[in-house]
């Protein structure tokens, strides 16, 4: 599981970013691809099904093939849902990185409307577990939510009263990270409920509707309204403990963190049956550095 981020790749994010274009190949030879342009799918095993993605590939395609293929699982055959790719979704070493944020906006809501238990991933070289991250990217106990955003078409009416609007002006902005900074950035007292993203200038206002609002036409712009949609969040997982060599010594302090260590090698277990998932983690001695169990019938535990 590391990065194919070979030159031929046209995901230009990952083009040849860390390994030159040699890593992936184990992956390719060892393992059967429909297309190594394409190399995502889906496998169930017993009472689980994994997801398989690429971190290395067009996020877009992959998102509808998520999407499809969620939908399909019957959860009273296989109950449990993992999603594993290599970059992390989430992680206190870079927990701004592009990429992650844009892996992050393309997956994360897919995650909990389908109730993906845990989603596992590497590339980082240590071994760090997350919560069950919810919209906004906070911890959930067990249920937490989704950021559903409706939009209306450029051109449309927009919010403009300014007795009616709190504006918060970013700049240089997709409209992608301009969801994501309205999710997650408070606004004095309040939080951002709306966005009008204008795509020429790149251009974001987060908004707080405070009552009703007066509309006007603007051109080339497009309003964005968040709401929150109750979902199962999953448990984020980085294990890179096998390349230890190359660890950091730290990372920040995250408060989406349960449990993080560095520089030692390491192995993760998952054990489960049709109603607990146990993950487990491990030194190269055999002793257990950490462990996680989530019950089917009533979520984190």
């Amino acid at each position: 599981n590391h990065e194919f981020d070979s030159a031929l790749n046209p995901f230009a994010q990952a083009n040849g970013h860390d390994s030159g274009g040699e890593a992936g190949l184990v992956t390719v030879r060892r393992f059967f691809l429909a297309s190594r342009e394409q190399p995502w799918n889906v496998l169930s095993y017993g009472p689980l099904t994994v997801v398989t993605l690429s971190s290395e590939h067009d996020l877009n395609a992959q998102a509808q093939f998520l999407e499809t293929a969620l939908a399909a699982v019957d959860r009273t055959v296989t109950p449990w849902l993992l999603v594993q790719l290599h970059r992390p979704v989430y992680c206190s070493d870079v927990p701004t990185d592009p990429l992650s944020l844009a892996i992050r906006a393309a997956y994360r809501d897919i995650f909990i409307k389908y109730g993906v238990d845990v989603v596992l991933t590497g590339h980082e070289h240590f071994y760090e577990r997350l919560c069950a991250i919810s919209g906004s990217d906070t911890c959930a106990d067990s249920w937490g939510f989704r950021d559903v955003w409706r939009v209306s078409p450029a051109t449309d009416l927009v919010p403009s009263a300014a007795a009616d609007l709190q504006a918060l002006v970013l700049k240089n902005l997709t409209v992608e990270e301009c969801r994501y900074a309205c999710a997650t950035t408070p606004k004095r007292d309040s939080v951002c409920t709306a966005v009008v993203y204008r795509a020429e200038q790149r251009t974001c206002s987060l908004l707080q509707t405070l009552e009703g609002t007066t509309a006007v036409r603007r051109e080339h712009s497009a309003l964005h309204v968040l709401d929150r949609v109750p979902g199962s969040a999953p448990v984020y997982i980085v294990d890179g403990s096998a390349g230890a060599e190359s660890s950091p010594l730290s990372t920040p302090a995250s408060p989406l963190t349960r449990f993080k260590e560095f520089s030692t090698w390491g192995y993760s277990r998952l054990l489960l049956n049709a109603t607990h998932l146990e993950w487990v983690h491990y030194h190269t001695d055999g002793s257990v550095v950490d462990s996680l169990t989530l019950a089917a019938s009533n979520g984190r535990v």
